[in-house]
């Protein structure tokens, strides 16, 4: 039994090994065809494939397919934007105002500033400029040189009260003794006297000038109310940041009480009109000055 069996496995074993063995036979003839056909594709002249599918001569751009929740929705526009391009348009349309509004104001704030410089400039001017005004007026009586007669003589001081220097200072004072029934006070017209005395010079600031005594040869005529001795004058005269011409006037009706020639009160009234300056005076610039306002006024360092 035991020899049966192994004789058995013995002839299946063959029997296997025989059939791969026929089995391999079968397939050798197969993978010899492919390279008797490559050698004869080979031999074959390369065919024009220009013009087909896999080499064309336009290039077809192929869109993909839509699915169908693309294509039940509307196509959107080139002019449609979305939200965001829209929010950040607005943003810059408020900036843009905004700047606006800025340029506006730095405009506004730059003229108020000039505006402001300029007040300030001319207030300091007005602050600094020279202001002159009569500081003094008196009636001495004085012993006439060589002589033992004594003489009223009329002394006048100019000071100036600004903080800078006059500049083409002059000054006139005149005087007679008027009859007020045939030329009431209220009527004079302060004109210049033929004989008045000018003074040219110049003041400090804060100086006085004293020009030359003014002898009066005819007050011994006012003794009564009818008669007055009357003292008038003006100034003139520029500042230093300006060519203006300023002018300051004064009068006075001197009254006298007692001997003239001896011991006599005297006190000075000054006159309704012709006390004033600058634009308010009576009377305006001499044409001198008008002639000297033409020409260049250095400024101040």
């Amino acid at each position: 039994m035991k020899l049966l069996r192994s004789l058995l496995i013995a002839l299946t074993l063959v029997a296997a090994f025989a059939s791969d063995s026929w089995g391999q036979s079968k397939e050798v003839p197969k993978r010899n065809e492919p390279q008797a056909q490559s050698k004869d594709i080979q031999k074959q002249p390369p065919t024009d494939q220009r013009g087909t599918d896999n080499s064309p001569l336009v290039v077809r751009v192929l869109t993909p397919p839509q699915d169908r929740t693309e294509a039940a929705q509307p196509s959107k526009t080139n002019d449609e934007k979305p939200p965001t391009d829209w929010y950040m348009f607005g943003v810059t349309v408020v900036l843009a105002f905004i700047a606006v509004l800025q340029l506006i104001a730095f405009i506004v704030q730059a003229r108020r500033l000039g505006q402001t410089i300029d007040v300030m400039k001319d207030t300091a001017q007005r602050q600094l400029r020279a202001y002159v005004f009569l500081d003094l007026i008196d009636l001495p009586s004085l012993n006439v040189p060589g002589t033992h007669n004594m003489q009223r003589k009329i002394k006048i001081a100019w000071k100036n009260f600004g903080s800078t220097r006059t500049r083409r200072f002059i000054a006139k004072v005149s005087h007679d003794v008027l009859d007020l029934s045939k030329q009431p006070l209220e009527t004079f017209d302060f004109h210049d006297e033929p004989n008045a005395q000018s003074f040219h010079g110049l003041i400090g600031p804060s100086q006085s000038v004293n020009p030359p005594l003014i002898p009066v040869c005819d007050i011994h005529l006012v003794g009564d109310s009818d008669t007055a001795l009357v003292i008038w004058g003006w100034a003139e005269y520029q500042d230093v940041f300006s060519p203006t011409i300023h002018r300051t006037e004064f009068g006075f009706r001197v009254w006298i009480e007692g001997d003239i020639s001896g011991n006599c009160l005297i006190w000075f009234e000054s006159t309704e009109k012709h006390n004033a300056a600058d634009n308010d005076c009576l009377h305006e610039a001499t044409n001198v000055h008008r002639i000297e306002q033409r020409r260049p006024v250095s400024q101040p360092t």
